[in-house]
């Protein structure tokens, strides 16, 4: 018995690290689609409904981006989350290829499928253009159902989820990990201002997007090794496809603050870093009272004039016509 304690223990080691390793690598990018279809890959096409159904790859599901979004701009809650995804089809132990025009979008899509829980995510970085040179032909994509075809059952991925009041306490405790903020240089130092205010979360540092993504197409440099970095941008969709481009490209072991700086930025208690505020629209300046009045005793003067002038003219022309 003594003998098989140790046994147990190295078991339980070796399945912690390949847990730990799957984990790591659930969602990347890729361009071979042809492999990940033989390997039984379902596509998720979030484009438009319409494009989807016009063409995509073989038994695409058409999953819009915009299908995540209520009103406002607002993401669907968890149990809405749950039940779009089975009406894709998607009980979260699939293999999903994530395809899409858009790199926002497509990264954004496939974010949240892996914070939902899906099993393994591979996003497909050639655009649809791109696919119509490289296969034989393009199918019409299956619409979602109006109703749930499975239960999407394996459990979120909440550990990878930061919420403005767990962030805030974070600060209030003086334990924050690195903080990445994916957004422009402009909206970093507070020069672009999209919401309440400008500026970006005490002490982030700026890694933006648009850096990663030239990294990724000319593989020119390294980025920092930052641990298990807090990653945020503008709003859900750029910070949850910020989140993803870290975990899919480099593979940075990433947390997301899901609502982004629009969140925090429109609560004025919460500390700001290169705060700046929008500039107001100036008032047309009022006219002097003084001024005015010597103005208008001018026009009343040249009225009077005028005034005179015309019935001189007229006196001296009925007395010429007399004559």
């Amino acid at each position: 018995m003594r003998k098989a304690v140790p046994v147990l223990c190295f078991l339980l080691v070796v399945l912690t690290f390949a847990n730990r390793v799957t984990a790591v690598s659930t969602i990347s990018y890729t361009e071979n689609f042809e492999t990940a279809l033989s390997s039984g890959a379902i596509v998720v096409d979030v484009r438009q409904e319409k494009s989807c159904l016009e063409g995509s790859l073989f038994t695409a599901r058409c999953l819009p981006a915009s299908d995540f979004f209520g009103p406002h701009g607002r993401l669907v809650n968890m149990a809405d989350l749950l039940w779009l995804l089975g009406t894709a089809g998607l009980s979260g132990k699939e293999h999903v290829l994530i395809a899409g025009n858009s790199p926002l979008k497509r990264d954004f899509v496939a974010g949240i499928l892996f914070l939902a829980g899906q099993q393994k995510v591979s996003i497909l970085t050639v655009s649809f253009p791109e696919l119509k040179n490289k296969t034989s032909g393009l199918t019409s994509g299956q619409k979602r159902q109006n109703t749930r075809q499975v239960v999407h059952n394996l459990p979120f991925r909440s550990d990878l989820i930061i919420l403005r009041n767990e962030l805030s306490g974070l600060f209030k405790e003086g334990n924050l990990p690195d903080l990445l903020d994916g957004r422009s240089e402009n909206e970093y130092w507070g020069e672009n201002i999209r919401t309440f205010r400008g500026g970006h979360l005490p002490g982030a540092q700026h890694l933006p997007a648009s850096r990663l993504r030239s990294l990724l197409e000319n593989d020119s440099e390294e980025i920092l090794n930052f641990g298990s970095p807090i990653v945020y941008a503008h709003n859900t969709i750029e910070s949850v496809a910020y989140f993803s481009l870290l975990r899919a490209g480099f593979g940075i072991k990433a947390r997301v603050f899901l609502a982004g700086w629009v969140d925090w930025a429109m609560h004025p208690s919460l500390p700001v870093d290169s705060l700046t505020y929008p500039d107001k629209k100036t008032l047309q300046e009022k006219p002097d009272p003084e001024i005015n009045s010597s103005n208008n005793l001018l026009i009343l003067s040249a009225v009077i004039t005028i005034g005179f002038a015309l019935i001189g003219w007229s006196i001296y022309s009925k007395f010429s016509k007399q004559s």
